[in-house]
């Protein structure tokens, strides 16, 4: 298998989990806690091993954003809310390598494309182009 990624599936009833690849196979992640989030370096256990992350910076970046997006939809647990999720994702704790991540010099494969909010119980998709702290989201009705 060539390339590396992660889809995050969810079902009308709320159940979360990501499905992540690389050359190691095929590993699904189910939701810690019920809140699905994912960084850019795999966690499954197929797939972790084939992690390749030459800088050591970005390697810790990619896992301090998991772990505070994590926490910081936790905090909203029982009141969270398409907008508070979106107000996480476009957290500037870390910058320029937060959660909300800006450019750094002309690397332009080190930034943040789009934020996506996911409400499947009520078949509304939230997306934000670009940094969600400069752009708007667009609900679509799934």
């Amino acid at each position: 298998m060539s390339g590396t990624g992660n889809c995050l599936i969810s079902d009308r009833a709320g159940n979360s989990v990501s499905v992540e690849f690389n050359c190691g196979g095929v590993s699904v992640v189910p939701a810690r806690e019920g809140i699905a989030v994912h960084g850019n370096h795999p966690v499954g256990k197929e797939t972790a091993p084939f992690e390749s992350y030459p800088d050591p910076v970005e390697k810790k970046n990619s896992r301090y954003r998991m772990d505070t997006l994590h926490a910081l939809l936790d905090r909203q647990r029982g009141r969270l809310t398409a907008e508070a999720a979106l107000e996480a994702l476009a957290d500037h704790s870390g910058y320029p390598r937060g959660i909300c991540r800006h450019l750094i010099g002309d690397d332009p494969q080190m930034g943040t494309t789009a934020a996506v909010v996911a409400e499947p119980t009520r078949g509304k998709l939230h997306v934000a182009r670009g940094n969600p702290c400069c752009n708007r989201a667009v609900c679509y009705e799934l």
